[in-house]
């Protein structure tokens, strides 16, 4: 065999080995890229969780304390994508917006502590998925030395008692306003659900006799008011006969 040959087939050798480990870094960096690609949508994923927690929070908690973990983790959670993608737009974006929301914890002022009432069963689902949420959240963070056991159990009380009495404000408020729409069946099936919630809970409330006993005086109300009504109309007319 020539010497020609002998380093024509060298050569395709060495080609043949070359393109096989281009190959294999080729699919190696897909394969990486495919990695990245599965955290940062599972790291945007948390993001959307926590940001909706968040929301809910600000809104049916607006614990200060609490509020702050959950800011901090959703700036960790953002550091994070961006050290992953320095370049990318979005992630640094979400680093700063994050960071701002220490401002609107800090703007709550006089409102922290003073939850909003739901104002519909759609805010009421919302609420209540969103605290169990939070309350699974607190303990993972118990659990992995985050926070203290005493703090975790005044945040699980204080969800746990939130969650059932702003569902009961929440049934009360929409009672009112059926009985101003003088629509009393809806009104008493609010005030009733509204009781039952009460009377059928485990939480420990020191107040619950007082309270039930004020949503059976708004019940006994609605069908004194009506009698009342009944028997001022049927005295109107009697009166408007006697004219006659």
């Amino acid at each position: 065999m020539s010497l020609f040959a002998i380093l024509f087939m060298i050569s395709m050798v060495g080609l043949i080995i070359g393109g096989l480990y281009m190959s294999r870094v080729a699919t190696q960096k897909e394969q990486e890229a495919q990695a990245i690609k599965a955290r940062l949508r599972q790291l945007r994923s948390q993001q959307t969780q926590y940001e909706e927690l968040f929301s809910t929070l600000m809104v049916y908690d607006r614990d200060p304390d609490l509020l702050h973990l959950i800011q901090q983790n959703l700036l960790e959670e953002a550091e994070s994508l961006l050290a992953i993608d320095p370049s990318n737009q979005d992630s640094q974006r979400d680093v700063a917006y994050y960071q701002s929301l220490a401002d609107d914890i800090s703007s709550l002022g006089e409102k922290a502590h003073q939850p909003e009432i739901p104002s519909s069963d759609r805010q009421i689902n919302l609420m209540k998925r969103h605290f169990g949420r939070a309350m699974k959240w607190v303990r993972a963070l118990n659990g992995r030395g985050l926070i203290s056991e005493m703090e975790c159990h005044e945040y699980l009380a204080r969800l746990t008692r939130n969650s059932l009495m702003l569902e009961v404000e929440a049934y009360k408020r929409q009672g009112l306003e059926a009985r101003d729409q003088h629509d009393l069946s809806a009104a008493s099936s609010f005030y009733k659900h509204a009781k039952d919630l009460l009377i059928h809970s485990d939480i420990h409330l020191n107040d619950k006799p007082q309270q039930i006993k004020k949503i059976s005086q708004l019940i006994s109300g609605l069908y004194d008011s009506a009698i009342g009504e009944d028997t001022s109309a049927a005295s109107d007319s009697q009166s408007a006969s006697s004219r006659d």
